[in-house]
């Protein structure tokens, strides 16, 4: 039976279709036709509610015919070719609450039976041919919140009514741009609840309207009509978070008002082209997120603040590396090499809006007044460079054998170029040769044939002064000594106010290809992700599950990061780098315009533990009388721990001194001093680098000889002299370097990841400490243990740890190991290296962070914040850059760690499941035995024990044997016998909590230096107040 002869039932097929929703498709009809009409009716008589035409290519009229789907909510036509008037049969659908008839072709007037239709929320005919004046009617609509008329040729005066009675008008959004509308607009002043205005390109007169009731406006552009007297106190003072004001081209006048600062949020100001007077308002350079003022052609007097004539800019600093072998050998073809890419930096220096400062052989430094230039040129640069080096055709001809064979040698080849990315074994960027001894002829001949050129490119961001020298300011110096000469062949490296300048446009970034943005790339995927967004809303609850697994995973509402087609960034660790202090400079430890140096101000002691800090200061003071009290056995063992011999260490102060000179070695040895420079003229900058690259940087090569560029700009940092690494990048992440992160399309198989211990840690109780407690002290306490995270990583072995995320407002914590029984070393460590923290007098007052001593030994049990920590090994699904540039994990194992500790762990405790503390016994077991320094040296203080806690089950993650760690020092803790609620519980039976676990090998930790001397300082803090009470 056809469509024609079937008779739908609104009460039995209402749900069958409720909408349809084709906007931007290249669909083709008349909407006036019978064919396309009664398809369109028969739907509706099966429950269609919602017809979504936009933006395709549909002709014809409005029909009467129209007026017959009565139960439409949704009607939206905008963005066609539909023409004629507006027919009055479509009073009849009383149901819509929304049109959209927008940039179409029709004529005639604005009907007045739009009041009719009281159900409507969104009316927007804005930019068709319509004319007329404004319909009185329209102001009856009591559910109206969006109205659009702009560019309609309306003409006459605003309706009195238009905002009904005072408050009671919805009207959130209200653009009538672009017409002939004359008279007042202080009628508007009734609307409320106003969002969005935009009354501009029109001749409204009189005083530009302001209410008190506007504390939601966001936008307001009343430009280029004929408004005059003063700009209102009123606006400046009620509307907070108004982002864009435009009142240019009117006739306003006098003085702008000092209360104009209280537009905290405001991004855009234009007050071009009126006639404001008297001196520029200091007020107008306080805004901390403007990023447009225009105050041309008024009669304003006097000077501009100093602080006024600065901007922010970007400079890039370029050279081409290795190069000096290529002149030796190959001068002409050299220069004729050089002449081509030189061409190609020009070419996309004029895209990009560059200045050219500096150029000196194959040297540039280029600046640009926004960061995303400077980037967008870069990412276009590298690509040029490495298509014009690989292009099929070119000098670089490939025979049929190598072109052949490619894909084989690409698996085999990878692993060892990964590997030697990742340990900077060759520090030239030299490709490692294909295999097979006809390979390496046709590889040499391909080396004679053409020449590769690659340039490092470094980005330096800031603000500069008016009148400041470009070629002599410290973003220059910046660019030039501590990013771009870092940075390797082919790869672009950014520092951290570029970073974050660029982090939101990463998307824009990707469409950026050898030739410039490719704007249709660009429109393809903005369609996309409008598409996925929708399908995201539609499973959000699956969207919700998914998320779960990932530490760092972001909000629902959030736009996550696409890794096929965006840019990347991924951040290559922080650094301490010596630099020769300008003439008259005073020495600094920070980089003014590195918003990240602001935390790490001090040198390179204040991030270890205070524990050395503690061991300067107690050889330093000497203090004979708590030396002569300390016990030569605790001396001992703690020398014997620390690996000093016993002859140096003569009680607890020779002890503390050889401590201390350890460390002043150590720190000599890490800021090194070049030989003829004192430290006077030396200073110690702090800086965050990142590594950004496009999809077209990261795409896997088809060739062997293209390895190095596809890989390049995941090459670790070329450290100079002087330098030092204070925290790992993303490549040094555990199964970082097994992530493929190239684009899928290149069809490249990824290897499994490695396992992966994984640690979550939390304060207990953060909740409470968070909500009572200020910023200022929530923040010193998030530093603080930040601080103690990364001081014990550096006494674990090899250097192993990876602090992924910390999260300030929550104080959450999550750390990544290669190996398990370090993760346990680790945890262990920071669990003690935080009672010796200086904390605050209203830290310690917070309930649940006094501190509590042993009551036999005195030793210190518990003091300041308590973590929770948790223990999972397991591969991970997938090792990614997040928001931030750092290694975000994702998987099961990443939901075990979590789950671990929010079931099982106390403040203070440390759990893990019971198989994986036995992996970790036998490893570290056999660790300490092929270490110089054996078990039986150690203290009871470092001896390990673990208890049994129980068997759980975990939401989501199943059912496991827990434990909990402690070493001697800390054995004295206590913690309630249940557990503490959260996604899991514990169930009845198995081995009693509390009871020690059986054949679990011998293992003692090796505590770092500090911590002993920690230690050492509270043994005489005791003695000495034993001897007062006595």
């Amino acid at each position: 039976m056809s469509w024609c002869h079937q008779r739908c039932l609104w009460e039995a097929m209402h749900a069958a279709l409720a909408a349809i929703d084709l906007p931007l498709n290249n669909l083709n009809a008349s909407i006036s036709d019978d064919a396309f009409l009664q398809p369109v009716q028969q739907l509706h008589a099966c429950g269609l509610t919602t017809l979504n035409l936009e933006a395709n290519s549909f002709s014809g009229t409005l029909s009467d015919e129209w007026g017959r789907l009565v139960h439409l909510q949704k009607l939206d036509l905008a963005n066609t070719w539909i023409s004629g008037t507006i027919p009055d049969a479509l009073q009849d659908l009383r149901n819509l609450t929304q049109i959209n008839l927008s940039n179409t072709w029709l004529t005639g007037s604005l009907p007045g039976w739009l009041a009719q239709l009281q159900q409507l929320e969104q009316l927007n005919m804005g930019q068709t041919w319509l004319e007329g004046t404004f319909p009185a009617g329209i102001g009856s609509l009591k559910q109206l919140r969006e109205l659009n008329l702009e560019a309609t040729g309306l003409a006459g005066v605003l309706p009195g009514n238009l905002c009904q009675a005072k408050g009671a008008s919805k009207l959130l959004q209200l653009s009538i741009r672009g017409n002939a509308l004359e008279g007042s607009a202080r009628v508007l002043e009734n609307c409320h609840n106003l969002v969005q205005l935009d009354i501009s390109f029109n001749n409204f007169t009189g005083q530009l309207p302001a209410s008190q009731h506007w504390s939601q406006l966001t936008m307001y552009h009343a430009n280029n009509n004929r408004f005059s007297g003063t700009l209102p106190r009123t606006l400046c003072q009620y509307s907070p978070l108004l982002r864009d004001l435009d009142i240019s081209n009117n006739q306003v006048s006098g003085n702008v008002p000092d209360r104009i600062g209280l537009l905290a949020s405001i991004e855009s100001l234009n007050l071009a082209s009126n006639q404001f007077t008297g001196p520029v308002t200091e007020n107008l350079f306080y805004f901390p997120g403007l990023r447009r003022l225009d105050l041309s052609n008024n009669r304003f007097v006097g000077t501009l603040p100093t602080y006024a004539l600065q901007f922010t800019y970007a400079l890039l600093a370029a050279d081409f590396s290795n190069n000096s072998r290529g002149y030796a050998e190959y001068p002409d073809a050299m220069i004729k090499a050089m002449g081509g890419h030189n061409n190609i930096m020009r070419k996309a220096c004029h895209m990009h809006a560059g200045y050219v400062l500096d150029q000196e052989g194959d040297s540039w430094a280029v600046a640009f007044h926004d960061a995303d230039d400077a980037v967008a040129f870069s990412l276009q640069v590298q690509q040029a460079l490495a298509r014009k080096g690989s292009r099929p055709g070119s000098s670089a001809r490939r025979s049929t054998t190598d072109t052949a064979g490619s894909n084989s040698r690409l698996q085999s080849v990878s692993a060892a170029l990964l590997n030697r990315f990742a340990n900077r074994g060759n520090k030239s960027g030299s490709l490692v040769s294909p295999m097979g001894s006809n390979a390496a002829g046709l590889q040499t001949q391909q080396q004679l044939k053409a020449l590769r050129i690659s340039v490092r490119i470094g980005i330096a961001s800031g603000t500069l002064h008016y009148g400041s020298d470009l070629q002599n300011c410290t973003v220059t110096h910046r660019g030039k000594e501590l990013v771009s000469d870092v940075a390797n062949g082919g790869q672009v490296l950014i520092d951290e106010p570029t970073f974050l300048l660029v982090k939101d446009s990463l998307s824009l970034l990707g469409t950026v290809s050898e030739a410039g943005y490719d704007d249709r790339l660009l429109q393809r995927l903005n369609q996309a992700r409008v598409v996925g967004r929708l399908q995201q809303q539609v499973a959000c609850v699956s969207c919700l599950d998914r998320r779960e697994a990932s530490f760092s995973s972001p909000l629902p509402e959030d736009e996550p990061q696409d890794y096929e087609h965006d840019a990347i960034v991924v951040h290559m660790g922080r650094f301490a780098a010596e630099t020769p202090l300008a003439p008259g400079q005073l020495p600094s430890n920070t980089v003014e315009e590195d918003a990240a140096a602001a935390d790490a101000a001090t040198a390179k002691g204040r991030h270890k533990s205070p524990g050395r800090r503690e061991a300067k200061d107690a050889a330093a003071a000497k203090d004979s009388n708590a030396a002569a009290n300390a016990p030569d056995g605790a001396a001992a063992a703690a020398a014997g721990a620390a690996g000093i011999p016993a002859s140096k260490a003569d009680g607890a102060a020779g002890v503390a001194a050889a401590l201390a000179q350890r460390s002043e070695a150590e720190l000599e040895l890490l800021f090194s001093v070049k030989k003829g420079a004192s430290k006077a003229s030396l200073q110690v900058q702090q800086l965050h680098l990142y590594s950004i690259a496009s999809p077209g940087m990261r795409r896997w090569p088809e060739h062997t000889q293209d390895l190095g560029a596809a890989l390049a700009w995941a090459e670790p940092v070329n450290m100079k002299r002087g330098w030092a690494q204070l925290q790992k990048g993303f490549f040094q992440a555990p199964g970082a370097r097994r992530m493929d992160l190239t684009p899928s399309q290149s069809g490249h198989s990824r290897a499994p990841l490695p396992d992966v211990t994984l640690v979550f840690a939390s304060v207990a109780d953060s909740l409470s400490f968070t909500a009572k407690q200020s910023r200022a002290t929530v923040r010193g306490v998030h530093a603080a243990i930040v601080r103690v995270l990364l001081a014990q990583m550096e006494a674990v072995a090899g250097g192993d740890g990876y602090l992924c995320r910390c999260q300030e407002g929550d104080l959450k914590y999550m750390v990544a190991f290669e190996q398990p029984h370090h993760a346990v070393q680790w945890c262990l460590l920071v669990q003690e290296a935080l009672l010796y923290e200086a904390w605050e007098p209203a830290v310690l007052r917070h309930p649940g962070f006094e501190p509590v001593t042993c009551p036999d030994s005195g030793r210190p049990l518990f003091a300041g914040p308590r973590l929770r920590m948790g223990l999972a090994e397991g591969p991970p699904h997938s090792v990614l850059p997040d928001h931030s540039g750092r290694a975000n994990y994702s998987g099961p194992s990443v939901i075990r760690a979590a789950r671990f500790m929010d079931v099982a762990a106390h403040g203070g405790q440390v759990v893990t499941n019971l198989e994986l503390l036995q992996t970790t016994g036998t490893a570290a077991a056999a660790a300490a035995a092929a270490a110089a320094a054996a078990a039986a040296e150690a203290t009871e203080l470092d001896a390990v024990v673990a208890l049994h806690l129980g068997q759980f089950r975990f939401k989501g993650s199943g059912e496991y044997e827990m434990a909990s760690l402690a070493h001697g020092a800390l054995a004295g803790r206590a913690f309630p016998v249940e557990p503490p609620r959260g996604k899991g519980e514990r169930l009845p039976g198995g081995v009693s909590p509390g009871v020690a676990v059986r054949d679990l090998p011998a293992v003692a930790l090796r505590p770092p230096l500090e911590l002993l001397a920690a230690r050492l300082r509270h043994v005489h803090q005791q003695q000495g107040d034993d001897a007062k009470k006595r």
